[in-house]
């Protein structure tokens, strides 16, 4: 299983999923007919959840560790009630612009 990972998206990994070993290790062997469940380093997120180990191949075979959204800050003093034009997150690398009272 190699993913292919944009940005710094730590080490993704696939851990077996029976009760999602809590001390899985990357290149752990998933047995034909289960499933793992993708996993990306801090603050990134796999396009795929689930894969599944079929006659020794992979499916997908490929996923990436795609950056997550940043969450609007809440309880600013002095900020607009909808701080971000309404919007509850950001896309990662874009930018909001900060509404005052």
């Amino acid at each position: 299983l190699v993913p292919v990972h944009a940005g710094l998206a730590g080490s993704p990994s696939c851990a077996e999923d029976a009760g999602e070993a809590a001390g899985a290790e990357r290149g752990r062997l998933v047995h034909s007919g289960r499933d793992c469940v993708a996993r990306c380093g801090p603050g990134f997120a796999p396009t795929e959840a689930r894969l599944r180990c079929l006659d020794g191949a992979v499916q997908p075979s490929v996923f990436r560790c795609d950056p997550m959204p940043c969450r609007v800050p809440e309880g600013v003093a002095n900020a607009a009630a909808a701080p971000c034009g309404g919007s509850a997150a950001v896309a990662s690398g874009a930018f909001c612009a900060a509404q005052c009272e």
